[in-house]
């Protein structure tokens, strides 16, 4: 039950190594904008993420993805996932998120559990729900106003989700949390 080992002359090591090497450059961007990397610091570990799954399945005799079909999961996905990072203030579907990656919606789905491991409508959630929390901390806008730019449908949707995820309301979360 030993864990797997991923050895430097491992045919994938070099594709794992650049995935690595984009994710430090991601986490330690030159100007340190905390919002603006986030979606590149999680696109870069599913990467990483990506290559160690590839490389691990071909030891296992599982067929792997060919470095093709890889490329174009890795495209659909960043394509999802900036497709979300641009209008997931809106009111936005899957369908919507599918278009954007060039998939049906069914597939889609599948693809985006698949590859990030989260339901897309979690994912949006805990986005909205990050942004939300970003606001509160460096804003005065009324909860009424940030629920409707993170594109929660009312406060009190915004304010069952942040709840769900920092066990206090937003307005106790302000409260509680220096600005800036």
């Amino acid at each position: 039950d030993a864990p797997p080992v991923l050895r430097a002359d491992h045919e994938a090591a070099p594709a794992l190594h650049a995935a690595l090497l984009e994710l430090a450059k991601s986490w330690f961007p030159v100007q340190d904008d905390q919002a603006e990397k986030l979606p590149l610091v999680k696109l870069s570990f599913l990467a990483v993420l990506l290559r160690l799954r590839a490389a691990f399945a071909a030891d296992e005799g599982i067929k792997a993805n060919t470095d093709n079909n890889r490329a174009l999961r890795e495209t659909r996905l960043r394509r999802a996932l900036d497709y979300v990072s641009l209008h997931g203030h809106e009111t936005i579907s899957q369908p919507d998120v599918a278009r954007a990656a060039g998939m049906s919606t069914s597939r889609f789905r599948a693809f985006f559990k698949e590859t990030t491991g989260w339901g897309f409508a979690r994912y949006l959630r805990e986005q909205r729900v990050e942004r939300a929390e970003k606001l509160l901390r460096e804003s005065s806008e009324s909860i009424a106003a940030i629920a409707h730019r993170t594109g929660f449908a009312d406060q009190s949707h915004l304010l069952r989700c942040f709840r769900d995820k920092y066990g206090l309301a937003p307005k106790e979360y302000r409260r509680s949390r220096p600005k800036g």
